[in-house]
């Protein structure tokens, strides 16, 4: 018997916004954008396929939604299959408290609170903001009461899988009085003066479609065939070009190897592990990491040797030599089967950092990515980093050039989108010139709010979450050497620069020495807080994502939609991304920073990072009109840590500044 596949999901989250914003709302965004920037500077001194030749970059096929217009649910599951067909259905539960979730996360991100990168447990995410188990039990006995078998329950609560006959899903969802809507974006809301005491109440079904679609997965190689001279992207010459503190690098002052750090990536369908033995053994790598495949059954066989499984792994896997990998496999890369792997990797929580390069885009389905953004919100307050590829379609990711648009997951605010570039090296393979790739995606969001962390930066028009935040080369006539199915090739696509971007993410933490978490809020505080983000990035200013569809959204200075911030100038983020001294010292640190700055233009680079003593910012600034602050910097130590640093420029406060 054919299965077809019916997710029900619950509301959507507080960032969602509809098309019909109010315009008293957006004012009020307005009013909280000058409070972000207001915000900036009391933080600052805390610190696939593409039509024109893209590749590497693979598509979840869009979800099939039912028609809008259906006046009862009735109607809509009985267009989508028969009445004894066989459904599963997954079911989205409300967050508990998720406006306390929300504030967690601010504070995790802010490095002048007690809770600044400290990151919670599963077990802790399900005790404040789950529903309670009585909920759960109540939806389970209701279910089962139809007829509806359940067949999984998610770790933390949030998901019901359960299957049944059309008949019985008609059963359990149906109440007197009761009438289906489809909603704007075809959001299916129970209304009606019934709805409080339905046994579902604690579950705002949107029927989101009968899935049917096949797997498809495309590569490209360049659009003109490479010279016989031109090997490709290797290892080495990425982590080079972005200054990667990795032994690929050999400018690397120390090389690390990701050790005692893992990553999860997450894909469909399998890989040949002599191909990707291949390649590092072709480029020199020396894995000691480990490689654990987790395979989700179910559904048709997963592809025996998929392209962008493979890519991922090489990626990673090279430039993260000592990182365990975990590899989340599915069979078909759509948004039931990714809900369950991504439920998977939160819950199991084994992964500090995660690469996605599938994506599906958001006016396709909306409702379909709820279950999702509840789950990537639960893996950041994790201290979770995730990096996805911003697509290879340029800023028409949805539609024709008459409107941009977004991908998710790249476009959720708990996700950084990694965006491409097109890099020209010089025969020695130094970088010549860089631009934004025209596949690179990149977009305003159309269901997430634009984030705290967001206000001030890019155009002032829209109050959505912007996309790309970062980039790193992903241009195909460029192009990564490639090893598949016992064959070398030339490829590109942002799904290379997404799990270069969590390998470097990796090297990163084991750098620093502190669990970073999400990469999103310290790069734009980083970027925020200084001229040039302080050094940490080379800031792409030419080019545009018009994917060959249309003039696209340029790249400009500072931040920019096809390249967010700019490629990682490597060694000199991880010094930004560096550790905090505890509150009482950092508040101290805080007050000697604007009691000097009263005097300079500009301090050190590393000011974010804490890595600095006065004599350097001595030396850095430029100009200094009053030798009051030299002064009081000259009564510093030359030398010596932060902590000590920071404890001497406390004392003399009073006397000096």
């Amino acid at each position: 018997m054919r299965k077809a596949v019916v997710t029900v999901t619950g509301l959507l989250p507080v960032a969602y916004i509809p098309p019909d914003f109010a315009s008293g709302q957006r004012t009020a965004m307005k009013y909280a954008r000058l409070l972000g920037l207001c915000l900036c500077f009391i933080f600052l001194p805390s610190e696939s396929s593409a039509d024109n030749g893209g590749g590497g970059y693979s598509e979840i096929p869009p979800v099939t939604v039912l028609t809008a217009g259906f006046t009862s649910h009735t109607e809509a599951v009985s267009a989508g299959a028969k009445e004894e067909e066989k459904i599963e259905v997954l079911f989205r539960l409300k967050l508990r408290d998720e406006q306390g979730l929300d504030e967690l996360l601010r504070r995790q991100s802010d490095p002048l609170s007690p809770q600044f990168r400290k990151w919670i447990t599963p077990q802790e995410f399900v005790e404040r903001h789950s529903p309670e188990q009585s909920v759960v039990d109540e939806v389970v006995a209701h279910l089962k009461s139809k007829g509806l078998e359940v067949t999984r329950i998610s770790a933390n609560r949030l998901l019901i899988w359960a299957s049944g006959t059309n008949s019985q899903l008609k059963a359990a969802l149906s109440q007197p009085g009761e009438q289906y809507h489809a909603g704007p974006i075809h959001r299916y809301t129970l209304q009606g003066s019934g709805r409080t005491s339905h046994p579902l109440s604690a579950v705002l079904a949107v029927i989101i479609g009968l899935e049917e679609q096949q797997w498809q997965s495309t590569t490209h190689a360049p659009s003109s065939t490479p010279p016989e001279d031109h090997p490709g992207l290797s290892p080495q010459l990425v982590s080079t070009t972005y200054s990667f503190p990795n032994a690929n690098n050999q400018r690397a002052p120390q090389p690390y190897g990701g050790e005692g750090n893992t990553i999860a990536i997450i894909s469909f369908g399998l890989y040949s592990r002599q191909d990707v033995e291949q390649y590092w053994q072709a480029f020199g790598i020396r894995r000691t990491g480990t490689i654990t495949d987790v395979v989700f059954a179910g559904g048709p066989p997963l592809e025996k040797n998929n392209l962008e499984t493979t890519l991922d792994l090489e990626q990673a896997g090279a430039q993260a030599p000592g990182a365990d990998i975990l590899m989340y496999l599915g069979n078909r890369p759509d948004s039931a089967w990714f809900t369950k792997i991504l439920d998977a990797v939160v819950n199991e929580d084994k992964a500090q950092v995660v690469s996605i390069s599938w994506s599906f885009c958001e006016t396709d389905s909306p409702s379909a990515y709820m279950p999702m953004a509840d789950l990537f919100k639960q893996g950041a307050v994790q201290g979770m980093a995730f990096f996805s590829a911003s697509g290879d379609r340029g800023a028409y990711r949805c539609s024709e050039p008459s409107a941009t648009s977004a991908a998710c997951p790249a476009s959720d605010p708990n996700v950084t989108a990694v965006g491409g570039t097109s890099l020209t090296l010089s025969t020695d393979g130094t970088r010549r010139n860089e631009t934004a790739w025209s596949g690179s995606g990149g977009a305003a969001s159309g269901l997430f709010a634009r984030p705290l962390w967001q206000l001030g930066v890019g155009p002032a028009i829209y109050d959505f979450r912007l996309a790309a935040d970062v980039a790193l080369v992903s241009d195909p006539n460029t192009g990564y050497a490639t090893y598949h199915q016992g064959q070398w090739q030339l490829l590109g696509g942002t799904s290379f620069a997404a799990p270069n971007w969590a390998a470097f993410w990796t090297l990163a933490s084991q750098a620093s020495g502190i669990h970073l978490g999400p990469a999103n809020p310290a790069l734009y505080r980083i970027c925020t807080a200084q001229p040039g983000c302080g050094g940490a990035f080379l800031d792409i200013t030419a080019g545009a994502n018009g994917g060959g569809q249309g003039t696209g959204l340029p790249a400009g200075p500072g931040w920019d939609y096809p390249t967010g911030w700019g490629v990682p100038n490597g060694v000199m983020l991880i010094e930004q991304l560096s550790g905090f001294p505890p509150i009482s010292q950092r508040r101290a640190f805080r007050t000697a920073f604007l009691c000097l700055t009263s005097h300079m233009h500009q301090l050190d680079d590393n000011v974010a990072g804490m890595t600095f003593s006065c004599s350097i910012a001595s030396k850095r600034a430029q100009p200094m009109p009053s030798t009051d602050a030299l002064a009081c910097c000259g009564r510093c130590p030359e030398s010596g840590s932060a902590q000590e640093t920071i404890q001497q420029w406390d004392s003399l406060l009073p006397s000096c500044c």
